[in-house]
């Protein structure tokens, strides 16, 4: 059966009329069906907003999403709260435009919670999420180093925490962004170097043509500064 919605603010999207294929109950979408959004005149480069799922009482429960940027959400689409206490409305997988694959809980369409992330480009992440960026957790990058710790809120920065080289060498502590071209991070915290000695001290994660562990300017790990 075919119904017309005006607006029915399904998931994380307002002002759209909506027309509905499928399974009906007491006139309203029941069972197994579809939804086609109309098409944004305002933005005609946005992909069409679709749904292919399981109804109930009028409301999806679960399926695949497909928003107006490419991505892919399929899942579930009810609220519950994690087990790390976040409150979401929706969880399962994410597939970005680009093949990024996030697998966790979601909220009006951001990653929230605890969820996993395995980048395109060989970057792989694992801990707690808040408003779509990471927050506390592991970052594994291509290049086998790892970052454990903190991220600056609503950013992807590093704030607090443990960067391990793949070479043995590792540092403890905090990181200060700086605007110089080739210095991503001044550090400050504990130097261990691969012999097992530490010390109290500064470190700079630079470009790769700076790099030289015994004067302190060690590499940044193969992401942006700001990595989606």
């Amino acid at each position: 059966m075919r119904l017309e919605l005006k607006d029915p603010k399904y998931f994380w999207f307002e002002k759209f009329d909506v027309v509905y294929e499928g399974e009906v109950k007491n006139n309203l979408p029941h069972g197994k069906g579809k939804l086609i959004y109309e098409k944004s005149e305002h933005s005609p480069k946005l992909k069409q907003i679709t749904f292919e799922g399981t109804f109930e009482e009028g409301k999806p429960i679960s399926g695949k999403l497909c928003d107006l940027r490419g991505n892919t959400f399929d899942g579930k689409f009810t609220s519950y709260t994690t087990e790390d206490g976040a409150f979401v409305d929706g969880g399962g997988k994410i597939i970005s435009k680009k093949g990024d694959v996030y697998t966790g809980g979601w909220y009006a369409g951001e990653k929230n919670g605890y969820g996993t992330m395995e980048y395109s480009d060989g970057r792989k992440f694992e801990g707690t999420w808040l408003d779509d960026c990471k927050d506390d957790g592991e970052l594994i990058f291509p290049d086998g180093a790892k970052y454990k710790g903190r991220f600056h809120q609503w950013t992807n920065v590093f704030d607090y925490g443990e960067l391990i080289y793949p070479n043995g060498y590792r540092f403890v502590g905090s990181f200060e962004i700086t605007d110089d071209t080739y210095v991503y991070y001044n550090c400050s915290g504990q130097i261990h170097n691969p012999n097992g000695d530490f010390q109290e001290g500064k470190i700079k994660l630079v470009t790769a043509d700076f790099v030289n562990f015994d004067k302190l300017m060690w590499p940044m790990p193969s992401e942006l500064i700001y990595p989606s």
